[in-house]
């Protein structure tokens, strides 16, 4: 089934059956709790970081030190967009075959902490650390002391806007742009 290509494996073929259990726990708009991404984490139990959208299924084999990333099959894409859109879909079973196989990530101590406050595990992220980017003066303009001053206080409020203190955005979401998928 895995045969060695360099430092690489191939892939393995994978038979995924979508019960409907598996569709019961599933949650819309989630490609981590998808159908799929359970029915993968179902066969292939040592499957870490599970990942399933209507383009790609991902997950890395932490043993091997390698990701995989299927692409997702056509019955599978039509399960997960009539499971978005509210419908229930028949339990049904699908083959994966073919990823494109790459060497898992190494993780990377940032070079800016982010914490989060004391809210909970849903909390927003919050920057502690670094410098806000460098400002350039503007073109015809003078720059004193307290117009730089407001300069770098708004450049340290756009920095933790980026980290997602300002947006409050937390969580996946799932997203579709394939025109051949509409109805």
């Amino acid at each position: 089934m895995n045969t060695t290509i360099g430092t690489l494996t191939e892939s393995p073929t994978v038979q995924l059956s979508i019960t409907k259990k598996l569709i019961d726990e599933a949650v819309v708009g989630d490609s981590s709790h998808c159908m799929v991404a359970n029915a993968v984490k179902q066969a292939i139990p040592h499957a870490r970081h599970v990942s399933a959208d209507i383009q790609s299924i991902r997950f890395s084999d932490p043993s091997k030190g390698v990701r995989y990333i299927y692409l997702t099959p056509r019955k599978a894409q039509e399960a997960i967009l009539s499971f978005d859109r509210g419908n229930k879909p028949k339990p049904f079973r699908t083959t994966i075959r073919n990823a494109h196989v790459t060497e898992m990530g190494k993780k990377k101590s940032p070079k800016k902490m982010v914490r989060r406050t004391k809210d909970g595990p849903r909390s927003t992220p919050m920057v502690v650390g670094g410098k806000p980017a460098p400002m350039g003066a503007l073109s015809g303009t003078a720059r004193t002391k307290a117009t730089k001053k407001a300069a770098a206080r708004k450049v340290g409020k756009l920095n933790q806007r980026r980290a997602g203190e300002a947006t409050g955005r937390i969580g996946r979401r799932r997203e579709f742009g394939l025109r051949a998928m509409v109805k």
